[in-house]
């Protein structure tokens, strides 16, 4: 294994270097370095990029858990016998289906349409609630 050199030696090299012609020199390292390569230029910000994974991922894990659902629908509608679109989980299903569906009807509205004239007042806080009297005022 080669000693790194001395200071002294360090300094005569560089003082020979200045006077005479380049001249070339051992290699006091021997670790052999790497061509470098030009990496490809990024279509997309890596901020974007990493959103793009997390998205990625959130659907695979989205993918995976229907695919765990259907397979428990399958395995209770097998073991008791029933049609799995007569099951109660599919109504769940169709429900759920029902409420997102009307949810981004809702919010396609325009809020001074929904809420005519009491627009202002739901306006305050992030849209507070708007009480709505039901039944007898005596009872």
């Amino acid at each position: 294994m080669a000693h790194p050199p001395t200071h002294a030696q360090t300094q005569s090299r560089l003082r020979s270097h200045s006077r005479s012609a380049p001249t070339p020199t051992p290699a006091i390292h021997t670790h052999a370095r790497a061509p470098t390569r030009s990496r490809p230029v990024a279509p997309h910000p890596h901020t974007q990029q990493f959103g793009m994974n997390r998205e990625a991922q959130v659907m695979a894990r989205w993918k995976e858990r229907q695919l765990d659902w259907e397979r428990l629908q399958r395995n209770i509608s097998r073991k008791h016998q029933l049609d799995p679109s007569k099951m109660m989980m599919s109504d769940s299903n169709e429900f759920r289906e029902k409420a997102e569906e009307y949810q981004v009807i809702q919010a396609a509205i325009p809020a001074h349409e929904r809420y005519g004239a009491s627009y202002w007042e739901m306006s305050l806080r992030g849209q507070g609630a708007r009480f709505v009297p039901v039944g007898n005022i005596f009872r």
